[in-house]
C-alpha cells in the first residue's frame, strides 16, 4: 500500500511494522552501484545496470560502461575500498588503509565512466573501489 500526504512524503506499507518512506526528489531518478575489486572483477559477480572492464597495458585504469546510457550526465562518486591483501568482502573487516590511497573520476560521459585508482605516493595502482551514479530516467 502507498499513500500520500500533503506534505510529499509517501509513506510504503502504511499501518504495519515495516512502514517505511520512498526517497523523493524534484525529479526522477535512475542509481546505480557497485564495488569493483583491483582485478576488475565485481561484487557480486554479475552486476544489474552495468559492466566493467579494464583497458589493456593499464594499471589502476577502470572503464565502467552503463548498460542503459543516461539521458544526461549523471552525477557520480568513486571511493577506494582498502582490504590490504585480505578478504575485504569475508567475515574479517581489515584496519589497514592509508587516507592518501584514493579513487578518482577521470570523465564521466551518459553512457560510461573512468575511474582511476592511486597508492599513498601518488602513483597509479590497481586497488578495490565502491562507486555510485545517479542520474535522470
Amino acid at each position: 500500500m502507498v499513500i500520500g500526504s500533503q506534505s510529499g512524503n509517501v509513506q510504503l506499507a502504511a499501518g504495519t511494522s515495516r512502514a517505511g518512506f520512498a526517497a523523493g526528489g524534484v525529479e526522477s531518478l535512475r542509481i546505480l552501484r557497485g564495488v569493483v575489486r583491483a582485478d576488475g572483477r565485481t561484487v557480486p559477480d554479475n552486476p544489474v545496470g552495468y559492466k566493467v572492464t579494464k583497458p589493456r597495458d593499464t594499471t589502476g585504469i577502470y572503464d565502467i560502461e552503463f548498460t542503459t546510457p543516461f539521458p544526461g550526465v549523471p552525477g557520480a562518486s568513486v571511493t577506494q575500498v582498502f582490504n590490504s591483501g585480505q578478504d575485504a568482502y569475508g567475515p574479517y573487516p581489515t584496519l589497514g588503509g592509508d587516507t592518501k590511497d584514493n579513487a578518482v573520476i577521470i570523465f564521466l560521459l551518459a553512457q560510461k565512466m573512468r575511474v582511476k585508482t592511486g597508492d599513498g605516493g601518488g602513483g597509479w595502482s590497481n586497488s578495490d573501489f565502491s562507486f555510485i551514479v545517479i542520474g535522470p530516467r
